[in-house]
C-alpha cells in the first residue's frame, strides 16, 4: 500500500480545500469545462457478476459494497424527506406554538410582538423516529411472510421498499440480536437469504430515492397489505378516520391506552385492505414490544456512520474502486486479527466497517464465514462506549502494524485515495522514472473533473 508522508499530505489537503473553495463559486464554476459523457459512478463499479475469491469464505465484493454506499445515501436521503416535509406537518398537525405580547411605545400607540416557537424545529426532527416506528412494524409483517414464501421455495426476486430495508439492514447489523429473534419467532429461512445489493443498485437513481417497478410495488401489496410507499402513502390522501388517528399517534400528550383504543375502533371502520394494514402498523409503533424497541434503537444508533458515509461520498470519487478493493484486503486482515488475538476488543477503521457491515447483511454467509476467517462467531457491537472505543482503536492499530506490517489509521479523503491508487498502479521499474510533479497534476486534475461534475449534479 502507497503510504502518504505527512507534509505531502498536508499539502494535499490544504490544495484540495482551496480548490474546492475556488469551484464552489457559481463565476468560476461557469469556466470550468469538462467531459460530460463520463458517468459518474463508473458502472464497471457495479460489476456483480464477479464473483468472490473464496467459494468457501466469501469476502464481500466491490460491486456489494459500492451498492451499500448507494443504500446509505438513499436512507440520508429519505431522512432529510421526512424531516423538511411541510406537508407532513400538516398531516401530524405539527406546527409552531403562536405566542404574542403587546408592547408599548408612547402614550397611545401600542403594536403585537409574535415570539418565534423555540422548540419548533425539535418537535420537528421527532418526525423522522415517527416514520422509523411505522417502518418497523412493517418490516416485521413483511419478514414472517417473507420466510413464508421462503420456505416454499420461492426467492428474494424483487427489492421491498427503503424503509423496510432500513429495518432490515440495522436488524442484521445487529447479528447475534437478529439470530435469537429468528429462533424466537420461528423464522426458518429468512437468514439464509443474502441482502438483494443488485436489486437495491438498480433502483437507486443519481440523487439517491430509491424507487420500486410496478411490479415490485404489486409483489409489496400483495405479500403485506401495505401501500409500499410510506411517506407517499402518510402525505396522500386516506379514510378520514385514519387521517384524524395519525395526529392522536404523533402527539404525546395523548395517553397511548386511548389512542390504542381509537386505532382498534378505526380498524374496523375502514374498507380498504392498505388502510387497515396502516392501522395495524399504528398499533404496533404504539405498543412498541422489545424487539421493536430495539431495532428502532439500532436504527438510530446506525445514523452516525450513515452521516459519515454521506459526507466521505466514496462511491462518486475517482478512486472508487480501489478504496473498495483496499478496504475489502484490509478487512481481510481484521479479521485474521480476531483468530491471532483473541479475547481482544478489536474496533474498525470507517473503510473496514463498511466491508464488515456488509458482509453481516448476508447472516448466514457471515456466521459461516466467521468460522473459517476468525475461529468463532464475532457479534457486531455498536453500544460500546465512545472512550472504550479509542482506547481499544489504539490497541487495534498497533496490533494491526504488529502482525501485519501495515498502516491501519490511513487518510480516507478523495484526494489522499486518489494519489494512493495513482502510485499503486505504477509498477516496480516505474516507480523509479516516474515523473511525481507529472503524476500529482493529473491527479489534481482528475479530481477537479469529479468535484465539478458532483456540484453540478447538486
Amino acid at each position: 500500500m502507497a503510504i502518504l508522508c505527512t507534509t505531502a499530505q498536508g499539502t494535499l489537503h490544504e490544495q484540495g480545500r482551496r480548490i474546492l473553495r475556488l469551484i464552489q463559486e457559481p463565476n468560476a464554476r461557469s469556466h470550468i469545462s469538462y467531459d460530460d459523457t463520463d458517468p459518474i459512478p463508473d458502472p464497471a463499479l457495479f460489476r456483480f457478476d464477479v464473483k468472490a475469491s473464496d467459494p468457501e469464505a466469501p469476502l464481500p465484493t466491490v460491486a456489494e459494497c459500492a451498492a451499500h454506499l448507494e443504500l446509505l445515501h438513499a436512507i440520508n436521503h429519505v431522512r432529510r424527506r421526512v424531516l423538511n416535509s411541510t406537508d407532513l406537518d400538516q398531516v401530524l398537525d405539527l406546527e409552531p406554538v403562536k405566542q404574542s405580547f403587546e408592547r408599548n411605545t408612547g402614550w397611545t400607540t401600542r403594536y403585537t410582538v409574535e415570539l418565534r416557537d423555540k422548540g419548533f424545529a425539535q418537535r420537528r426532527e421527532a418526525k423522522w423516529p415517527f416514520y422509523m416506528r411505522l417502518a418497523v412494524a412493517r418490516f416485521f409483517v413483511w419478514l414472517h411472510k417473507m420466510d413464508m414464501l421462503v420456505s416454499r421455495g420461492q426467492t428474494l426476486s424483487v427489492c421491498p421498499p427503503l424503509d423496510v430495508l432500513i429495518a432490515w439492514h440495522s436488524a442484521l447489523l445487529n447479528p447475534a440480536w437478529f439470530r435469537q429473534y429468528c429462533e424466537e419467532h420461528h423464522i426458518r429461512h429468512m437468514r439464509q437469504v443474502a441482502f438483494p445489493w443488485q436489486l437495491i443498485h438498480q433502483a437507486i437513481n443519481a440523487d439517491w430515492a430509491l424507487t420500486l417497478t410496478p411490479d415490485q410495488e404489486s409483489h409489496f401489496r400483495y405479500l403485506t397489505g401495505h401501500e409500499p410507499d410510506l411517506l407517499a402513502y402518510l402525505l396522500g390522501p386516506k379514510h378520514d378516520e385514519v387521517a384524524q388517528l395519525l395526529p392522536l399517534i404523533w402527539h404525546e400528550p395523548t395517553p397511548i391506552r386511548e389512542t390504542l383504543r381509537q386505532a382498534h375502533r378505526v380498524a374496523r371502520l375502514v374498507i380498504f385492505q392498505s388502510d387497515r394494514a396502516f392501522v395495524d402498523s399504528c398499533q404496533a409503533a404504539l405498543a412498541m414490544t422489545a424487539p421493536a424497541l430495539y431495532l428502532t434503537a439500532a436504527i438510530e444508533r446506525q445514523r452516525v456512520f450513515v452521516d459519515k458515509m454521506v459526507d466521505f461520498l466514496w462511491v462518486r470519487s475517482p478512486a472508487a474502486a480501489a478504496t473498495l478493493r483496499r478496504a475489502i484486503d484490509r478487512y481481510d486482515h481484521f479479521l485474521l486479527l480476531f483468530r491471532l488475538c483473541p479475547g481482544t476488543v478489536l474496533v474498525p477503521t470507517l473503510d473496514i466497517d463498511l466491508v464488515w457491515h456488509t458482509h453481516q447483511c448476508s447472516a448466514a454467509v457471515y456466521e459461516a464465514g466467521m468460522d473459517v476467517r476468525a475461529g468463532r462467531f464475532i457479534n457486531h457491537e455498536d453500544t460500546i462506549q465512545p472512550a472504550v472505543l479509542r482506547t481499544q482503536s489504539d490497541e487495534t492499530d498497533v496490533l494491526f502494524r504488529r502482525y501485519f506490517g501495515l498502516q491501519y489509521h490511513v487518510c480516507l479523503c478523495w484526494e489522499c485515495e486518489a494519489v494512493r491508487s495513482a502510485v499503486e498502479e505504477l509498477g516496480d521499474e516505474e516507480l523509479g522514472t516516474t515523473d511525481f510533479a507529472a503524476l500529482g497534476e493529473r491527479t489534481a486534475d482528475r479530481l477537479l473533473h469529479y468535484r465539478v461534475k458532483e456540484l453540478s449534479r447538486r
